[in-house]
């Protein structure tokens, strides 16, 4: 008589695996004596090291945004300058005396002390709470972030000059172009800066859906007819890239429906503007915008300002724009052919819009992690 089966050496093995695998699903310890899974350690980010940024350590708020976002882009301790400026977020003027002084100095020794540690900066980040607009000297009406660009050296004997990154396809490099890059990251509140943050670190290479949308105003006429052409181009280069790219060349000012990777306009100088539309603009994580408006960046971080304000974008959710302290002419606009080639073929949003500046030290502000990378 054939007696009862034992079990089959494969269902044993099987029957310890199952151990095995309830014993990691349940958080146990599996069978003793059989060596559990090890964990795949987390990799350790990569420090950015080409990024410095600049608060002000009067301002709480200043501060703590600058570690949030050094947290999120793991920037180097060592790559903060605190400055000790006004205490009041409201203020955003300086002389030019002060600015040389109490922040081109320690900003441009930190780079210094940095490249000879190994450490070049090609980004400087300018933190809500430091102030944006030169109200005294040679410099009085340009902005900060334009006359920061040159802190690889001496304080700029004299302003408006031509970028030489301007139309560049290739990377960015300090050593290079003998400038940084100047960002900043601020607004109307801590809650629209930590928009700005937290846009920039999550879209990084999503290749995000949206529609880029150019408001042509047709009623343009001599000189300014080459903006309502230069969105003509972006707009045929982008949708022959494959990208939702449209654009309304009619007289009526419009904000599409769907939220926006990018927008062109006249603002505020659009003959049939309207302030209801313009707010109602919408942006997904990585979205940038531009307009022609010779002072939409005179008020970032208070109300009011006449002209269309960037600081309005901000809060309406936008990653990264450009704008101006005050009047800079329309050459001084960034082009809108040359920023949305360089973002959607894969660079920076520092870069793109960089790229696309022929004239800095200048009005310009460029708001958004200079970091971030979307395509």
């Amino acid at each position: 008589m054939i007696g009862p089966r034992s079990a089959h050496p494969r269902s044993l093995a099987w029957a310890i695996a199952a151990i095995v695998l309830a014993g990691c699903a349940g958080g146990g310890k599996g069978v003793p004596g059989v060596p559990g899974p090890t964990p795949t350690p987390a990799a350790t980010p990569t420090p950015n090291v080409h990024v410095l940024v600049v608060a002000n350590s009067a301002i709480s708020d200043s501060m703590q945004l600058a570690q949030s976002y050094m947290s999120g882009r793991h920037i180097p301790a060592a790559n903060l300058v605190a400055l000790p400026l006004n205490s009041d977020p409201t203020v955003f003027a300086i002389s030019q005396p002060s600015l040389q002084s109490t922040v081109y100095a320690p900003v441009a020794s930190a780079i210094q002390t940095l490249h000879g540690a190994g450490s070049r900066i090609d980004f400087v980040v300018m933190m809500y709470g430091v102030p944006y607009l030169v109200n005294s000297g040679t410099f009085s009406g340009y902005s900060v972030d334009g006359i920061m660009s040159q802190a690889t050296g001496a304080f700029p004997a004299a302003g408006s000059l031509f970028n030489p990154y301007y139309g560049s396809t290739s990377a960015f490099s300090s050593d290079t172009y003998h400038m940084v890059l100047v960002t900043r990251l601020d607004g109307r509140s801590v809650a629209d800066v930590n928009g700005l943050i937290t846009n920039g670190l999550k879209c990084d290479g999503t290749k995000p859906n949206g529609e880029f949308f150019f408001d042509v105003d047709p009623t343009k006429g001599d000189g300014y007819t080459v903006f309502n052409t230069a969105m003509q181009t972006a707009q045929s280069q982008l949708a022959a890239k494959g990208f939702d790219a449209e654009i309304d060349n009619t007289i009526a000012f419009v904000a599409p429906a769907k939220p926006l990777i990018g927008y062109v306009s006249w603002g505020s100088n659009d003959a049939h503007y309207s302030a209801a539309v313009y707010h109602a603009l919408t942006f997904v994580p990585g979205g940038i915008a531009e307009t022609a408006v010779s002072t939409s960046a005179s008020n970032i971080r208070t109300p009011g300002g006449g002209q269309s304000q960037i600081a309005d974008l901000i809060h309406q959710g936008v990653t990264g724009v450009h704008g101006d302290v005050t009047e800079p002419y329309l050459n001084a606009i960034p082009d809108p052919p040359s920023v949305f080639a360089a973002y959607t073929d894969g660079r920076t949003l520092g870069e793109s819009f960089w790229a696309g500046l022929s004239e800095i030290v200048w009005k310009e502000i460029v708001i958004g992690d200079p970091l971030c990378t979307p395509y």
